[in-house]
């Protein structure tokens, strides 16, 4: 049996989650706490996709992070976030391992 596949050459980068929020902070305009919004515990490791385009209700979503920082929305998963940065052109393509540790 052969196992047909696709390679595909999507960057992989690491990031601090201290450094994500400050990020995020920065150029969105709200703090960002990855560790609660998330769910993810200490010495973890999550991957979040930051597609080459964003469309759909991830875009929609993404525009009204963007909006409105901290004044409506209450939910901010790294995925909005991502597209949201995206959205802006701060960030590339890719895989971002979100690192965890404190």
């Amino acid at each position: 049996m052969n196992l047909k596949h696709t390679v595909k050459n999507n960057p992989i980068y690491e990031v601090d989650y201290h450094d994500f929020g400050e990020y995020v902070e920065k150029h969105l305009g709200f703090h960002y706490d990855f560790v609660n919004e998330n769910e993810v515990g200490n010495d973890s490791t999550t991957p979040v996709e930051c597609p080459d385009v964003v469309d759909g209700i991830t875009k929609t979503m993404a525009e009204e992070l963007i909006k409105d920082t901290e004044e409506k929305v209450t939910w901010r998963p790294a995925s909005t976030v991502m597209a949201a940065l995206r959205l802006k052109g701060l960030v590339e393509p890719g895989t971002y391992l979100i690192n965890v540790c404190w």
